[in-house]
């Protein structure tokens, strides 16, 4: 068997834009059995909890799969 030996760059950004006094988005990458899987969440447009609610999504799914 054969492996796949090509390498893939990951970069992310993310911003509050010009409104929002905080950027409710949240990125991870996580290392699984099946390979790299990267995880985001976009926050509530400035709700209240909206940064809370997208880091708890991250958290809760990185949790599940790894």
């Amino acid at each position: 068997m054969k492996l796949d030996t090509t390498k893939i760059e990951v970069a992310a950004r993310s911003e509050k834009g010009k409104v929002r006094k905080e950027n409710q988005d949240r990125m991870r990458g996580v290392a699984t059995p099946l390979g790299q899987l990267y995880i985001l969440a976009d926050g509530m447009g400035g709700h209240q909890g909206g940064a809370i609610a997208a880091e708890m999504t991250v958290r809760g799914l990185q949790n599940y799969i790894a």
